[in-house]
């Protein structure tokens, strides 16, 4: 019964309310449940709506979001939040609003929803950038209210925010007269999609395309839920939003600095901590020196000296082990940033050469590669470490036609060439020898396709 989970569902925000008020501390540090979506918008659209619905409650809900702000004074308090099941349905996420971008205030709002992400949200999957689309319908043309926000996001988490960065077009419908404008205007889904790509591209320096929902929260209004058309797209654009919040690795919410600060103490202490146990191993060996020298040539009287002072050298080889875990704990933050950057893979957005092992993939995955009005080519070079070779091992491979394929050149090698199903064959090249990956597409439609088209291959050194 509906209105029977709506009560049920207030009745948890109640509680949290209160939690709010007598465990602030507690509720700041809770585990929230995975996946964590952070919706982003500014006073020209309307977020609220949208994270009702996607919460699985009507849109004009009132208190299915809970206040959760840093700053006191900061009123009324603009960041929200709320556990629920998505669309109603049995997958839990973490949901965070952070809007009304654009009203006084606007630093205010800024840094409370950096702090709220940080210290209460820990990690994102996903950051659902909301904009009204009958406004935003010219390439250029973007919403102001919302630069100071992405921006700083931006600066303070670099790559990783702008490659979890979902675009949301509002007031987009889907009754039949919507739908048959669009279609006869030609100003449709890939075309707004490939238009704000473009804009954000351009405004902030992202080099990579951004793929796009359009969720009409007016489809769960009492007069719409019966209309098929606008149901049904619903469902369809709900989904594809799910599937990119679930399959995208989770980032945690660390700015660049804070990253740098940290790698940089363990660097500093461990470098310390060798300086301390090589000078400590040169007063020792100073001082046996010094032994040998007062004793003249006496090897009984040496001989002596090392069997009194076994324990001694046993202390020094403690030392030496020390030093060697200190070494190991060195080379261990060295690759901590890498380490990363493999989990994740490198994507194919632009010429990359690659001197160390990890994923690669096409761009936008684990989505579909994003569809390019005109030619996509990216490339990457993998440089295998003196006397070793590169191993390349394709674990999916699936391009739209013949149109998208892949080019593999080894240095001094002919080239061969992938599309479709046509897996490239787990490979071994020469010692010392550099691999080049090519990857061309031409216009390939993927919008409403399922997630097939796209590659990942492992490259390791053997």
């Amino acid at each position: 019964d509906y209105s029977a989970i709506t009560m049920f569902s207030k009745s948890l925000y109640i509680a949290w309310y209160f939690l709010l008020g007598f465990l602030k501390a507690d509720f700041l540090s809770a585990e929230l449940p995975d996946p964590h979506l952070v919706i982003i918008s500014s006073v020209e659209a309307d977020s609220t709506g949208l994270s009702n619905v996607l919460l699985g409650s009507t849109p004009d809900c009132k208190d299915c979001l809970t206040d959760v702000c840093t700053n006191d004074t900061l009123t009324p308090c603009t960041t929200k939040f709320a556990v629920g099941e998505w669309v109603g349905g049995s997958t839990n996420v973490s949901m965070l609003q952070a809007s009304s971008f654009g009203e006084p205030g606007g630093y205010m709002k800024v840094q409370n929803m950096v702090d709220v992400v940080k210290t209460f949200l820990k990690t994102s999957n996903r950051f659902l950038i909301v904009l009204n689309s009958s406004i935003h319908r010219t390439e250029g043309i973007f919403d102001t209210n919302l630069d100071q926000i992405l921006s700083q996001m931006g600066a303070l988490f670099g790559r990783d925010f702008w490659s979890r960065v979902v675009l949301g077009a509002t007031n987009w419908h889907y009754d039949a007269d919507s739908v048959m404008g669009r279609n006869q205007s030609g100003r449709n889904e890939e075309w707004w999609t490939d238009m704000m790509s473009t804009t954000i591209q351009q405004r902030y320096g992202v080099t990579f395309n951004l793929s796009a929902v359009f969720i009409d929260a007016d489809a769960m209004l009492p007069d719409n839920v019966d209309d098929p058309l606008q149901t049904e797209a619903f469902q369809v654009e709900t989904t594809k939003l799910l599937k990119l919040v679930k399959n995208t690795l989770s980032m945690e919410m660390n700015t660049l600095q804070e990253q740098k600060d940290d790698l940089q103490n363990i660097i500093n202490k461990t470098l310390t901590d060798m300086e301390a146990n090589i000078e400590h191993l040169i007063s020792d060996m100073t001082t046996a020196k010094d032994d040998i020298i007062d004793n003249g040539i006496d090897i009984s009287y040496v001989k002596g000296v090392v069997a009194l002072n076994q324990i001694d050298i046993e202390e020094h080889d403690k030392d030496l082990d020390e030093l060697n875990t200190n070494i190991a704990n060195v080379n261990e933050t060295v690759t901590f940033i890498t380490e990363l950057v493999q989990a994740q893979g490198f994507e194919c957005i632009d010429h990359l050469a690659l001197n160390i092992p990890g994923n690669i993939t096409s761009v936008n995955y684990p989505a579909n590669y994003p569809y390019i009005a005109a030619t996509l080519l990216c490339s990457f070079t993998l440089i295998p470490e003196s006397g070793l070779s590169v191993n390349l091992e394709f674990v999916y491979f699936k391009t739209y036609n013949a149109n998208d394929y892949l080019y593999i050149t080894p240095d001094g090698g002919g080239s061969s060439k992938y599309y479709g199903t046509n897996t490239p064959p787990t490979t071994t090249y020469d010692v010392d020898q550099s691999v080049n990956i090519l990857f061309r597409t031409v216009g390939a439609h993927m919008y409403d396709f399922d997630d097939i088209y796209k590659f990942r291959a492992i490259f390791t050194m053997v």
